[in-house]
């Protein structure tokens, strides 16, 4: 997976803010978005940041593996374990005050 942590340090660093991108350079806040979100980018749009921050691409983003399928489910597993077993606390402690 792509991720784009790297932009916001580089934007830092550089002294550019998101309001700048979005008025002085045109970038649209729908992109900002999508790279908050780690989403689809398209290379023209990473170009342009490149120019603007005058950087390299791995000052913007890097590639991360991704965890395993299995390693996956097994924590949603512990965590709808871990929610059901609260609503079950809350709704008991709820029933006792009526």
């Amino acid at each position: 997976m792509i991720v784009y942590d790297r932009l916001w340090k580089t934007m830092e660093k550089k002294g550019i803010s998101q309001y700048s991108l979005i008025h002085d350079y045109n970038i649209n806040e729908s992109q900002l978005d999508r790279f908050r979100k780690n989403s689809v980018i398209k290379t023209v749009t990473i170009d342009r940041l490149c120019k603007i921050l005058d950087c390299n691409v791995e000052d913007i983003c890097q590639y991360v593996k991704d965890e395993p399928k299995e390693k996956r489910y097994i924590l949603n597993l512990k965590l709808y374990t871990f929610i059901f077993f609260c609503a079950n606390i809350v709704r008991t402690r709820t029933m006792l005050y009526f």
